[in-house]
């Protein structure tokens, strides 16, 4: 029996995706998505996939791009774009984001608004838009103000979505919080669990969903504030310009865009005007 579990181990390991296979998953994934899939992404994409040739007990990536593009497996082809898809972040990520949200973003639109819709698109696992609600109550708090907010957080990835929802992560997680948030943060009652739960205060305050960027927007309420970070940076300039416009629009007067600090929109058409580094303004 042993030696049974071992062949199969090693029938798996010596398997290897083909170039005609790759080419239909890379034209599939940039087609759906957006997201360039360079030739060096192979062995990755090879060794990603195949847990999925494991769970479906097929013989072959041959046999899986089958299986996927047959047209009666759309739950499979979310499956592959989560295979396929990396998904990076953490609590409070690019720190100076967070500080111009507080100081500046929001005194200028709760001057205006009684509430705000917030967008973290492409939010992986919670942690964006969860350190956004926590600046929003703090900012309301501190303040004493009556006004409300909301925030949405989409990814194209159900699998990190549903961690999102539970919103419970490693402890180690909240080293990087500043302190003035931690309390916004549940320690497990289990003292062996180094686990940490945000509160039912922050996450009553923001809603997830799965949601594409090629797709259509109009069936999203319009925004005030849209934070889409170290995402451009996976697409051609035309998808970069088209998501761009879909931004724009998707944003009401006076309303912030934030993008990842190594982004730039220099060789772009769009009609943002620069607020502050990878932050702009869709000017009333």
């Amino acid at each position: 029996m042993v030696d049974k579990v071992f062949q199969d181990f090693n029938v798996y390991d010596k398997l290897v995706l083909s170039d005609s296979d790759f080419t239909k998953i890379k034209n599939y994934i940039e087609k759906k998505t957006g997201i360039r899939v360079s030739e060096n992404k192979k062995i990755l994409i090879q060794t990603r996939l195949l847990k999925r040739l494991k769970a479906l007990k097929l013989k072959d990536y041959s046999q899986y791009c089958k299986y996927a593009f047959s047209g009666d497996s759309h739950e499979e082809l979310i499956n592959l774009i989560d295979c396929i898809t990396t998904n990076k972040t953490d609590f409070f990520r690019e720190i100076n984001h967070f500080n111009f949200l507080y100081n500046y973003a929001l005194p200028y639109l709760f001057y205006r608004k009684s509430k705000i819709n917030i967008w973290s698109a492409a939010c992986s696992s919670g942690e964006e838009p969860y350190s956004i609600a926590m600046v929003v109550q703090e900012y309301l708090s501190k303040n004493n103000l009556k006004n409300d907010f909301l925030v949405f957080g989409t990814d194209i990835s159900t699998r990190v979505l549903k961690n999102a929802i539970v919103a419970i992560y490693p402890l180690y997680k909240i080293k990087e919080v500043p302190r003035e948030y931690r309390k916004y943060f549940l320690k497990s009652k289990d003292p062996t669990k180094k686990l940490i739960r945000i509160s039912p205060e922050i996450r009553k305050k923001v809603k997830f969903g799965r949601f594409n960027l090629l797709d259509d927007f109009k069936p999203m309420e319009k925004m005030d504030i849209i934070f889409c970070r170290n995402v451009f940076i996976y697409f051609e300039k035309i998808i970069q310009e088209n998501i761009l416009k879909k931004f724009f629009e998707q944003l009401n007067e006076g309303g912030f865009l934030f993008v990842g600090h190594s982004e730039t929109f220099q060789g772009l058409k769009t009609n943002f005007k620069r607020a502050a580094p990878s932050i702009y303004i869709k000017e009333d």
